[in-house]
């Protein structure tokens, strides 16, 4: 079940709550990217953003 779901820079962003996942798509692409962040025990919804933003920044800058 998705709890919540944003875009940045283009990218889907959602956070599946069953698995304590996030999962990061790029622009035009249903297929999350490789890179899948967990949430560590007691890590709010803020903290998750900032990590999947911080993964978006990096993918934009390996992909120029």
């Amino acid at each position: 079940m998705t709890i919540w779901q944003e875009a940045y820079r283009g990218y889907q962003i959602s956070y599946q709550a069953r698995d304590s996942v996030v999962r990061i798509a790029r622009p035009g692409e249903n297929e999350p990217l490789d890179v899948i962040e967990y949430a560590a025990p007691g890590e709010g919804r803020s903290i998750l953003r900032i990590k999947a933003k911080a993964l978006i920044d990096l993918d934009r800058a390996r992909l120029r």
